[in-house]
C-alpha cells in the first residue's frame, strides 16, 4: 500500500514538472509577447501597425495600408513570405525619409537580438537556469 501511494505522488509530481517545462518552453525565445501570440490575425495587425505608425509618422491612409499588408502576412502564415519580400511590400508604402528610418529601426533590432544570443552563448547552461528561475 505504501509503494502505491509514493508511487502515485511521485508520478503527479514528475508530470506536473513536464507540464510546468513544457509551458515555460513555449514563451521562451520567441518575438511575439504574449499579448501578441494571444491575439488574433486582425488585432496582431493592429498592434504591429499602430507601433510602425508610432515609430515612423506614418499617416491614416498609411497605417491602413501597414494594417493590410500585415493582415495578408499574417493570414498567409503558412506561406510565409520572406523577410525582403514583406520589406519591399513595406517600402512601397513609406516614404524615403520613413524607409531610412524602418531600415535603422531593423537594424537596432537585429544588432539587439544579435547581443541577446551572445550574451546566452557566453553564459554556461547552468548559469542560464539559475538566471531564468
Amino acid at each position: 500500500m505504501k509503494r502505491l501511494i509514493i508511487f502515485g505522488a511521485l508520478s503527479v509530481a514528475l508530470a506536473s514538472t513536464a507540464v510546468y517545462a513544457q509551458a515555460n518552453k513555449t514563451t521562451q525565445g520567441k518575438r511575439m509577447t504574449r499579448t501578441e501570440a494571444k491575439a488574433s490575425i486582425p488585432q496582431r495587425a493592429n498592434m504591429r501597425a499602430d507601433y510602425l505608425a508610432k515609430e515612423l509618422n506614418l499617416t491614416a491612409a498609411q497605417r491602413q495600408q501597414v494594417y493590410n499588408i500585415y493582415v495578408e502576412e499574417f493570414a498567409n502564415s503558412g506561406k510565409r513570405t520572406t523577410p525582403a519580400a514583406f520589406n519591399e511590400k513595406l517600402s512601397v508604402v513609406l516614404t524615403p525619409q520613413q524607409r531610412s528610418q524602418y531600415q535603422t529601426l531593423m537594424e537596432q533590432r537585429k544588432k539587439a537580438a544579435f547581443e541577446k544570443v551572445s550574451e546566452r552563448a557566453e553564459t554556461k547552461p547552468t548559469e542560464r537556469r539559475r538566471v531564468q528561475q
